[in-house]
């Protein structure tokens, strides 16, 4: 891994894209984060949620002189999410961060926001960045003006498997079905407001997994990224990455999950899916038939 010292000098690449991978949770958007992130060139951070409040920030940052605008970024990186902050999944140091911040000479909430994400990426000897929030799914109008390089890219998953394997995990909604089946419509119509646009692409997480290479050679056209053999290979470095989560606490210093909580829930990412046989992941048709509430019909 290399320094965290950067030329932060920033012109817009225009053959750079900084893929933003949303949807509902359990979708696979971290099984696709670790597939482009295991390009040699791109490198994407855990789960962020930056984005509502940079898009705030930038509303007044006029107002503020360069040091207090610092002090404002790196307040949104240190404590999002407000219940419990994700900075240390990120292993950076704030040091770095702010003397990177400080280097820009004309510096603003976006090239703030960008600062973070390209010293993220250098951590690991990489050009590019991107970034994987499922929430984001509710602001990628407010992504694509922000960040002219940044495409949406939304994983979609069959509802009834999203409602089964998210009604037990720490961050889901209960066990409600009629709740949950509200989230999947609510996610998906939030991210397709964007559906017009050249800069969104819909993926289907069954797609993914039982058509692994062709699946990613569109995603790679899209993103405008030349496809490499290590993204068919992404289990090989999958478990590393994984570990970079560590266990979250609340603000009142309480466990809200452990590291091994957070291992576990993404235990299938490590899987090589092209060994699985197609349908291995499919819920088996009683249950389906017991959720009729979740279409899954997109």
């Amino acid at each position: 891994m290399g320094s965290t010292a950067l030329d932060l000098t920033y012109y817009i690449d225009m053959d750079m894209t900084a893929p933003f991978i949303v949807g509902v949770p359990r979708s696979g958007t971290t099984l696709l984060r670790i597939i482009l992130d295991a390009h040699p060139d791109l490198s994407i951070p855990p789960e962020t949620g930056f984005i509502p409040k940079f898009w705030q920030l930038q509303k007044y940052e006029h107002e503020l002189c360069k040091e207090d605008l610092v002090a404002q970024i790196m307040n949104i990186l240190l404590n999002t999410p407000d219940h419990a902050p994700a900075w240390s999944d990120f292993h950076l140091k704030k040091e770095d961060l702010i003397s990177n911040l400080y280097s820009i000479e004309f510096l603003s909430t976006i090239e703030g926001l960008r600062s973070f994400y390209r010293t993220y990426a250098n951590r690991f000897n990489k050009k590019y960045w991107g970034d994987k929030t499922p929430g984001h799914a509710f602001f990628v109008n407010q992504i694509l003006e922000m960040l002219p390089e940044a495409k949406i890219i939304h994983m979609i998953r069959d509802g009834r498997d999203v409602a089964v394997s998210l009604r037990n995990k720490w961050f889901g909604p209960g066990h409600h079905m009629e709740k949950l089946a509200t989230i999947w419509c609510n996610y998906i119509q939030a991210a397709r407001k964007a559906i017009r646009s050249n800069r969104y692409l819909e993926i289907r997480f069954e797609d993914l997994i039982t058509c692994l290479e062709d699946t990613i050679a569109k995603i790679c056209l899209f993103l405008g990224l030349e496809m490499h053999d290590s993204m068919l290979h992404y289990y090989q470095k999958s478990s590393d990455r994984l570990n970079e989560h560590v266990s979250r606490f609340q603000k009142d210093n309480s466990l809200l999950v452990s590291k091994a909580q957070r291992m576990q829930q993404s235990m299938l990412t490590t899987r090589c899916y092209r060994r699985i046989p197609v349908g291995t992941l499919i819920l088996p048709d009683f249950i389906h038939k017991n959720l009729p509430i979740i279409n899954s019909g997109v």
